[in-house]
């Protein structure tokens, strides 16, 4: 009779464990996924676009020497003393400029611009427009585009895919198209031309429905090198 007891007593204990355990666990959330239900591409930047630049269109620019802002605490010269009524007043005309012994003179540089047919490029909701390119002999280069992230560029049946876009990286690269004098052999004629340089812009965040209008400039010293080969330029967009 004791055994028995002392039996059921072991198992009432064992039993309330287990019980307590099982509602314990029962207790627990359960995790569940917020993402919306669509049909997510996961990349970390968009299949790229490329168009290429019409013919270089030549232009001069003028570099001369740094100016050199005056300095304030320098002694100022005091102004001319009013000239008395009646007196006779003599115009002395200007003396011409002579350029200092040692100071440069102002340099001529040639540039080449570049323009694309095609106005804009688009992927999605971003796109990229007014892109021109300007090259300068001694390697600046000079790159201007207007950049747009606005999810009313895409149809309304994938608008609530681009909306979820806080933000977007622009990206921009140009390669230009060097001078190739056309194969003897056609089945060489094919052949794409040589691109020695590769331009790669700073890439640049736009905001959800912001425009920007960007004018970005480096020095590469490979365009320096190449500045007389090259003779188109082509373009390649991709957002992240």
């Amino acid at each position: 009779m004791r055994r028995t007891v002392f039996l059921l007593a072991v198992l009432s204990v064992a039993a309330t464990c287990l019980a307590g355990d099982l509602l314990h666990r029962r207790t627990k959330t359960i995790r569940v996924c917020t993402i919306p239900p669509y049909g997510y591409d996961y990349r970390p930047a968009s299949l790229p676009v490329y168009e290429i630049s019409e013919t270089a269109v030549f232009l001069t620019a003028e570099i001369g020497p740094i100016r050199v802002p005056p300095d304030p605490t320098a002694p100022s010269v005091p102004p001319a003393p009013p000239v008395p009524p009646g007196a006779k007043v003599v115009v002395v005309a200007p003396t011409p400029a002579v350029p200092l012994p040692g100071l440069p003179r102002p340099l001529p540089l040639r540039a080449k611009s570049f323009q694309f047919e095609t106005r804009a490029l688009q992927i999605d909701h971003c796109l990229v427009s007014n892109i021109v390119l300007t090259l300068r002999e001694d390697g600046v280069w000079f790159a201007s585009f207007r950049a747009e992230q606005n999810p009313a560029l895409v149809p309304v049946e994938v608008r609530p895919q681009a909306e979820r876009f806080v933000r977007n990286r622009f990206r921009l690269r140009f390669h230009p198209v060097a001078l190739s004098p056309l194969p003897a052999d056609p089945n060489l004629r094919g052949l794409a031309p040589p691109q020695p340089v590769d331009i790669e812009v700073p890439p640049v965040w736009v905001e959800k429905g912001d425009v920007q209008t960007l004018q970005l400039t480096h020095q590469l010293p490979a365009v320096r090198e190449y500045f007389d080969s090259i003779e188109r330029v082509q373009v390649e967009f991709r957002y992240e």
